[in-house]
């Protein structure tokens, strides 16, 4: 079966500056596939290669079994930034980009409610976009990025900045649409969100670190996830920092750790769907005991 994706040796670089090192994957019809990486590590410029909206400097790339520019009507894209009319409406701005799509008139109907019900939306159609929540105007651009049935998604860091609730329900969303058969391709810095997609590529400084099943990245770099509630914060801080000094020498600034007051009973287990994203400490407890942060790859060790 031909990949929907297909990079192999991409490079990109910004005169003499690369933002891209060579990198090659393949994203197959039906999976959610994760490109996670801080901010800096060209998730973004590999996202706008394969919307057709940038050249590479170098590789071969294929989107839907064309060049990238060929496939743009094949693709849903969503960037980092907004991309609304924030003074039109929900209604507005979906017949609006599916003007923009081509999407023949009587099947727009038909298509918006079935969208604006699946994002739990269909009580806001003549709300503004403007005065919508941030988990809101991301539901309603994907929305938009939908309206033309589109065989591939792109989402450019779609939960960044979105409360976790919102975040939840906008995951909720992706599985139904690739139990639908949508491929989904997503962007982020949320390393927890690993866990939701058949397959990652773990990207920093341009380069693919590691790619393969969330399994697969366990077991190649042998890390754990202690989770870390209490109720006595400058207590808990102290001695997980000092725990670091001790045994691996890492600094505070290098740590990784920050730490919110939760009302409850000190110690425990808590889950991804009951934290914020700074309620817990990250260590890794494999051999040479260096504290980073690990969120990605999701063990949970009673404490």
């Amino acid at each position: 079966m031909i990949p929907i994706i297909n990079v192999q040796n991409l490079h990109k670089r910004y005169g003499k500056v690369p933002a891209v090192r060579g990198i090659s994957f393949t994203v197959e019809r039906g999976e959610i596939f994760g490109l996670i990486g801080p901010d800096g590590a060209g998730k973004t410029t590999t996202f706008q290669i394969l919307a057709g909206v940038m050249e590479s400097s170098e590789g071969h790339i294929e989107v839907l079994g064309r060049p990238p520019r060929e496939a743009r009507l094949g693709i849903g894209y969503l960037t980092q930034q907004f991309s609304l009319y924030l003074d039109l409406s929900i209604d507005e701005n979906i017949r609006y980009s599916a003007g923009l799509r081509q999407v023949p008139p009587h099947r727009l109907a038909e298509r918006r409610d079935r969208y604006l019900k699946l994002m739990s939306l269909e009580q806001f159609g003549d709300r503004l976009a403007g005065q919508l929540s941030g988990g809101m105007k991301q539901k309603l651009a994907l929305c938009c990025a939908l309206i033309a049935q589109p065989d591939l998604l792109l989402l450019d860091e779609p939960t960044t900045g979105v409360d976790p609730v919102s975040r939840r329900e906008f995951w909720d969303v992706l599985s139904t649409l690739a139990h639908q058969g949508v491929t989904i391709v997503v962007a982020t810095p949320y390393l927890d969100e690993a866990e939701r997609c058949n397959r990652i590529a773990l990207m920093y400084e341009g380069e693919i670190q590691q790619a393969g099943t969330l399994q697969e990245l366990r077991q190649n770099l042998g890390l754990q996830r202690l989770e870390v509630r209490t109720d006595r914060l400058a207590e808990a801080e102290g001695v997980l920092l000092g725990v670091g000094s001790r045994e691996s020498g890492v600094e505070k600034d290098e740590a990784c750790l920050v730490c919110t007051e939760w009302e409850g009973s000190s110690g425990g287990t808590v889950s991804n769907s009951d934290r914020s994203d700074s309620d817990c400490f990250n260590f890794d407890r494999s051999s040479r005991s260096a504290i980073v942060d690990v969120q990605t790859f999701g063990d949970r060790l009673d404490v």
